[in-house]
């Protein structure tokens, strides 16, 4: 499938809610991190199954599977409020009436894939995009990850995002966290996050490093305008926590300070 620019960018959210306020206001609160901050943002929409978030000129959110209850009564609205709430950002969206639907499918199409805890790995720089083919499956990919020494003898590989997802690079013998600290490989759900869960990069190549919050690995967010701070948020108690890669350490609660960056 040849894919444009445009539909590259596109980025699917992972999971959101839509809810109305007593005064009848859509409010879409948006999981994630998102670098830098909203600017001019519209919700492009023409009552059918997605819309698209332009959060600024670089970032485009698909907001997709749109409630059939609700399609009719969003399409009738003129603003609608966005809620970020891993970092507390919130701001107003102008609706924007405008036929998305055949870049809304392809860009689903192309991205569907779901990392339960990497869930946005074109924002946060997990993926890269261009034209490469991918050494499990053999398939020409436009969006894919580079794996640093995840096979014996290979300085990199180039997976595609099905093969991670459904773990058939592992039957190539790939480990997509090679050098990867003990604590993290003896967490509870260690077993269902490492084999299907691309990591983050760092400085150019896979990280070593993810943070352990109750005993679990935690669900990457993302690194705030190439800083050498990692955002995740535990998912047994809903902490946030920042892992500075400068001294491998793991602060808490630490989410106004990105707010501000």
């Amino acid at each position: 499938m040849h894919c444009s620019d445009e539909e590259l960018k596109l980025e699917p959210l992972y999971s959101y809610t839509i809810n109305q306020t007593f005064d009848d206001v859509f409010v879409f609160e948006i999981p994630g991190y998102y670098p830098g901050e909203p600017s001019d943002a519209v919700l492009l929409y023409n009552g059918n199954e997605h819309a698209i978030l332009v959060r600024n000129d670089q970032q485009k959110i698909l907001c997709d599977k749109i409630h059939p209850q609700i399609r009719d009564a969003l399409y009738a609205e003129s603003k609608v409020i966005i809620k970020e709430k891993d970092t507390g950002k919130q701001y107003t969206a102008d609706v924007v009436l405008r036929d998305i639907d055949e870049i809304a499918l392809k860009a689903y199409e192309i991205h569907d894939y779901r990392f339960e805890y990497n869930p946005y790995p074109l924002t946060n720089g997990t993926f890269e995009t261009g034209s490469e083919k991918c050494e499990c499956c053999d398939k020409e990919v436009h969006i894919f990850f580079r794996g640093r020494k995840v096979l014996s003898g290979r300085d990199e590989t180039i997976l595609c995002p099905e093969c991670i997802l459904n773990g058939k690079h592992i039957g190539m013998g790939a480990d997509l966290w090679p050098g990867l600290d003990d604590e993290c490989m003896k967490a509870e759900n260690a077993h269902l996050v490492l084999p299907f869960t691309p990591p983050f990069i760092h400085n150019g190549k896979p990280s070593g490093k993810w943070a352990v919050h109750c005993n679990k690995l935690a669900l990457y967010l993302g690194n705030p305008e190439g800083t050498g701070d990692h955002l995740f948020r535990c998912c047994e108690c809903g902490e946030h926590i920042t892992l500075s890669m400068k001294d491998k350490t793991l602060k808490e609660d630490h989410k106004d300070d990105w707010k501000k960056r």
